[in-house]
């Protein structure tokens, strides 16, 4: 990369914390292959300080930035303008510059479809879904497999009223039914054995706590199912491991990081990223870590 003349565009991703993401490793991969004057840099922004944060990235003329947790929907407020998906979705991960401000995106739920459609050949169209979790990567999810067609949305989560605010818009704008269920609910057997597709969004057997697992049982699975756990460290957790033992597919959560960030990249550059050996880069890096 060529950093001549204070001349390189920077983008960041702001969160907290952010030092376990992988997005700056993508991003400048991508960068330096296409021979852009781009860096892509980590910035953990305490809690207070989204303001700020957000005010210092347009005075230095930062092109964008990638929002992770804390900040999704605490973002919204302080931008002119957001794209009719995020503001469904209720969150934004991604800020473009346009000339009043940045302008606020979310393509968590299309990078989840592109990377199920690529990756494994799924498509969302009449089928049965089952989230765990009701956080913001589930919301994303829902609403995007809603909007493509899916036949029900169903979300389990200890805390029925966020569950309760998916299925709401879920059903009540984009008309595709949905159920919410607590986790000791006796009907869960029968929702987990009814899904075509099963998705953790629960960080439950994230590194370093890998023995952790969401508290289904998971002789209820079968091998006509696709269960999709977006923890990518480890590469393989272990819910992943006990679905494969039922004979179910089975899919982590990085092929979600990377096309997420794939769009996100183009709404920067108007450009298509490489692809070609990314999973295996970012793997041999997680395999390191």
């Amino acid at each position: 990369m060529n950093f001549i003349n204070g001349k390189t565009k920077p983008l960041a991703i702001i969160g907290y914390p952010v030092g376990h993401s992988l997005s700056p490793l993508m991003h400048n991969i991508f960068f330096q292959f296409l021979g852009l004057n781009n860096v892509y840099i980590p910035l953990e922004i305490k809690p207070g300080h989204l303001q700020a944060a957000i005010e210092a990235l347009w005075t230095l003329g930062f092109m964008g930035a990638n929002i992770t947790i804390p900040y999704k929907e605490e973002v919204i407020p302080l931008l002119p303008e957001i794209s009719s998906e995020a503001e469904l979705i209720g969150a934004v991960n991604t800020l473009v510059r346009k000339e009043n401000g940045f302008r606020g995106h979310n393509t968590d739920g299309q990078g989840f479809l592109k990377a199920l459609s690529i990756e494994k050949g799924w498509e969302p169209h009449g089928k049965k879904v089952v989230i765990l979790g009701a956080g913001g990567s589930a919301r994303a999810i829902g609403i995007s497999l809603a909007l493509k067609g899916a036949h029900k949305i169903t979300i389990i989560n200890r805390n029925l009223l966020r569950a309760r605010g998916i299925t709401e818009i879920v059903e009540k704008q984009i008309g595709v039914h949905g159920e919410i269920f607590g986790w000791n609910n006796p009907m869960l057997e029968r929702v987990i054995r009814e899904g075509d597709i099963i998705i953790n969004t629960t960080p439950l057997g994230m590194n370093p706590n890998i023995n952790e697992i969401p508290p289904l049982d998971t002789k209820w699975l079968s091998p006509s199912q696709l269960l999709v756990d977006l923890i990518y460290n480890p590469l393989e957790t272990r819910l992943m491991k006990e679905a494969k033992a039922q004979g179910c597919q089975v899919s982590n959560g990085l092929g979600m990081l990377i096309y997420q960030g794939v769009l996100s990249f183009k709404l920067w550059t108007g450009q298509e990223p490489p692809l070609e050996n990314i999973r295996e880069t970012l793997e041999k890096y997680l395999n390191k870590v």
